[in-house]
């Protein structure tokens, strides 16, 4: 199963509406919405460019032979972005 990049972007966007409140901050959606982006460009390009030029690169990235390279990377990004945040405004609240 192979995912265009804009349907990429629409899982990922459907699924962060449907959580909470607290983890649909503007860092954490947008953080997330680039990282996907990045990972997904090989995979979108391969079909616009040689698919050679990008197999190597498809090499390093987790699960990208599945068309799932973005998974890993947008799910460490929402963490990291949260557990920032959370810290952040524990910082700023506590001055």
């Amino acid at each position: 199963m192979k995912f265009t990049k804009e349907g990429l972007l629409t899982i990922i966007l459907i699924l962060l509406n449907v959580m909470p409140a607290n983890f649909r901050t503007k860092l954490i959606m947008s953080s997330v919405v680039i990282a996907t982006s990045i990972f997904s460009l090989p995979d979108a390009l391969k079909y616009v460019v040689s698919e050679e030029l990008f197999s190597n690169i498809q090499l390093y990235i987790p699960l990208s032979k599945y068309g799932l390279g973005w998974l890993i990377p947008a799910t460490l990004t929402f963490f990291g972005s949260y557990f920032y945040e959370r810290k952040f405004k524990m910082i700023k609240f506590s001055s």
